[in-house]
Formats: C-alpha cells, sequence, structure tokens
C-alpha cells in the first residue's frame, strides 16, 4: 500500500511538472496587448494572431483578409487548403460545409464537393517549435478534435507586402496537418502593433512633373499709321469777267 502510495505521488509531481512546462499558452481574444513588453516575460497569448516572447512582439494582425481567406495553397489527394490569420472565413454552402464561422483553416476538395473545418480561429495556440524555436500557431477543430493543424511562421524581412507573403503545404498525410507562412511579420517585433496594413503592391518611383514651357513672348500690336492729312480746298477766286 505504501509502494502504491508513493507511486501515485512521484505521478503527481510529474504531471504537475510536465504542466507547468509547456511551451504554449491558449489565446485570450478579449484581451489588448500591452504597448510595453517585459524581456523577462514567458509567452503569452494575447489574441489569435498575437503573442510575445522575451520582449518580442509576433503579430499577424496586418496579413489578415477581411472578406476571404488570405491564402490557398494546394496540397495532396485532390485537396487544397484555405488560411487566413486572426480572422474567421466562411466557404461553400451552409448545406454541404464545414468551413463556416469559425474557421482559421478550411480543407476543400479540388471539385467543391466537400469543405472540412481542420482548425477553429478560437481554438488557436501559440508556441515555439522546440527543435527550432521558431514560433507557431496550433489550431484544433473543437468539434472535431482528429481534425487539427499547425502553422510554423518562418522569419523573412524581405518579405515586406502581403502579396510577398507565402503559405505553403508542409505535411497534409498525417496529423497534425503542417504549413509553413513566410513573412516579415513572422520576425520578432517585424510588424508592429498599431500599424496600418504592409502595401499591396511596391510604391512607384515618383517623377518630378515635366518642366512647363514658358509662354511665348506676346509681341507689341504693329503701330497704327496715321492717315494722311486731308488738303483743303484752295481759296483761290475766279477773276470777274466784264462785259
Amino acid at each position: 500500500m505504501m509502494f502504491s502510495l508513493s507511486w501515485v505521488m512521484r505521478c503527481f509531481v510529474c504531471i504537475a511538472f510536465l504542466s507547468s512546462s509547456l511551451t504554449y499558452q491558449v489565446a485570450d481574444t478579449n484581451k489588448e496587448p500591452p504597448n510595453v513588453m517585459s524581456s523577462t516575460a514567458a509567452v503569452q497569448c494575447y489574441n489569435n494572431c498575437v503573442w510575445y516572447d522575451d520582449g518580442k512582439i509576433i503579430n499577424l494582425l496586418p496579413l489578415q483578409k477581411t472578406d476571404g481567406p488570405r491564402f490557398t495553397a494546394k496540397g495532396s489527394h485532390q485537396f487544397n487548403y484555405s488560411y487566413n490569420p486572426c480572422r474567421s472565413f466562411s466557404l461553400g454552402t451552409p448545406q454541404r460545409s464545414d468551413c463556416f464561422d469559425d474557421v482559421a483553416i478550411c480543407m476543400l476538395a479540388e471539385n467543391g464537393a466537400s469543405y472540412q473545418n481542420i482548425g477553429n480561429q478560437s481554438k488557436v495556440r501559440c508556441s515555439f517549435h522546440r527543435a527550432t524555436k521558431t514560433p507557431q500557431l496550433k489550431y484544433v477543430n473543437k468539434q472535431f478534435p482528429e481534425w487539427n493543424a499547425t502553422v510554423n511562421l518562418k522569419c523573412d524581412p524581405t518579405r515586406k507586402t502581403v502579396e510577398d507573403a507565402t503559405f505553403d503545404v508542409i505535411d497534409d498525410v498525417n496529423n497534425p496537418r503542417l504549413f509553413l507562412l513566410t513573412h516579415n511579420c513572422a520576425c520578432p517585433d517585424g510588424c508592429p502593433l498599431k500599424q496600418e496594413d504592409p502595401p499591396t503592391t511596391e510604391p512607384p518611383a515618383t517623377t518630378e512633373p515635366p518642366a512647363t514651357t514658358e509662354p511665348p513672348a506676346t509681341m507689341e500690336p504693329p503701330a497704327l499709321r496715321k492717315p494722311p492729312a486731308t488738303t483743303k480746298p484752295s481759296s483761290c477766286k475766279l477773276p470777274v469777267l466784264h462785259q
């Protein structure tokens, strides 16, 4: 009996230790991120796409799309995957689609026959890859726990516009399905909070407006010539003829 009790106590201590050492935290979608980060802070999730570690902010808000998924990538077995950071989207019709309302990643058949939600936006967990220490987002489907996905983030400071971001399928055979999102916003402090969305295209180089030509000098109208003076009729009188 003492041996069993001791074994139970050891298991309890191990479970408590493992629970306290997890490297991710459930997102709090109702909490606003602080303006100043502590360099000693642990990993914290403030919503479904903003978190920080060691004083560095990871902010995917600029990559979200408001009217559908931002990314669609081709997978295997005639399936595609649509993904939108931060904001939910819907695909298909309610009668035959599971990708409605609370959706982060949707697996859809190329022929449009099926739409499967493999990750709820509200159930995201932020974490860091154990081997590479790079940030990642973990999604699950609360109604179908067997469907889940992990989006690994890759920092690329050269990818600054929305169109520069890439979303690739790494493994869609096993579960969880693995994806890779590459952009400057995946870099620590790459996209500060409260900034505007990245530009969709690089702004064109500004050119100087063409110089305006000076108007031709106005010419003075030619001077009018005075009309010739009229001569007065002769005032001489004809001689009177005497008879």
